[in-house]
């Protein structure tokens, strides 16, 4: 195939200029649904056909894969796809847009995901273009392959020291750090202390760091579900700790308004002393006026001689 057999494919996307094209993009990018300042605005995507099936490959089986692929990335995306020929193999060059029409959701998806739309792609290929057999990838053997070749040198090592694996070392560490952890922060703090540093994708914690070797919890036998329930732990700590400290204000609030009632009590008794001899002075001086009060006195009757 030469340049002669060039096309352009447009999906979702009007105009017939590049300027049009990505005056297009600009308007569909303003309609974003959640909007970030790091958002990715286009997705450049490449298939490639091997070298060995240029012979093979007709420009209607091309603009067949082109499009399929698009179908099977995201249809409601909007998308410009061009084929290269100005390499030994001949190659898509695709322009997605970062949000879906009409929706204005991302267009991102997942690795996981990803991988899966790869090979589907790849069924599609196999059942439809046999012929094609050298451009085929095969996902997801090679991490097959080297998981399982990592797994036969684990349990050779294992066979020959009587050792327990790195795995195993590293899932008992996990295991002992879970146990004893009262949040997620504190799991994190004793991981760090054992030498295992926890990676994050996407926000989440993964797994951890051995060297230079990557370990996910799945894997080790340990999932989202535990950070889930460290931290229920934590919620659960901290709303302990705040009824505590509710209960000792309370408590608090009981002992000085007990101490300020004996203060105000003191001080009334002590009011009242000096009342209380004051009216026993006053009546006793009562008591002896009316004593007085009762004393007749004589009748004297004076003779005098002279």
């Amino acid at each position: 195939m030469t340049k002669a057999d060039s096309f352009v494919i447009k999906h979702n996307i009007k105009g017939t200029s590049p300027d049009q094209w990505v005056r297009a993009f600009e308007a569909n990018e303003a309609g974003r649904l959640i909007k970030r300042s790091n958002s990715v605005k286009l997705y450049h995507e490449i298939m490639s056909i091997s070298n060995l099936d240029t012979g093979k490959i007709s420009k209607a089986m091309l603009e067949d894969l082109t499009r399929k692929y698009i179908e099977l990335r995201n249809p409601n995306a909007m998308c410009i796809a061009v084929p290269h020929y100005d390499k030994a193999h001949i190659h898509i060059h695709f322009c997605f847009s970062g949000t879906e029409i009409q929706t204005g959701r991302s267009l991102r998806i997942s690795k996981e995901d990803f991988a899966l739309f790869k090979k589907e792609l790849q069924a599609y290929q196999m059942a439809r273009y046999s012929a094609l057999s050298n451009s085929l990838v095969k996902h997801g053997k090679k991490q097959k392959d080297k998981a399982r070749q990592i797994k036969d040198r684990e349990y050779q090592l294992k066979k020959r020291t009587k050792a327990p694996s790195e795995k195993e070392r590293i899932s008992k560490t996990i295991e002992a750090c879970y146990n004893k952890s009262l949040s997620r922060a504190d799991f994190m703090h004793r991981l760090s202390e054992q030498g295992l540093q926890t990676y994050s994708r996407n926000g989440s914690e993964r797994g951890v760091m051995s060297g230079e070797r990557k370990h996910t919890f799945s894997h080790l036998g340990f999932d989202e579900r535990h950070l889930r329930e460290m931290d229920i732990r934590d919620q659960a700590i901290r709303g302990i700790q705040v009824f505590r400290d509710e209960l000792d204000k309370k408590e608090k609030d009981v002992e000085l308004e007990n101490e300020m009632s004996i203060e105000r009590s003191f001080d009334e008794t002590k009011y009242e002393e000096p009342k209380d001899e004051k009216e026993d002075e006053n009546k006793e001086e009562d008591q002896t006026d009316d004593t007085m009060d009762d004393i007749d006195e004589p009748d004297m009757d004076y003779d005098i001689d002279l």
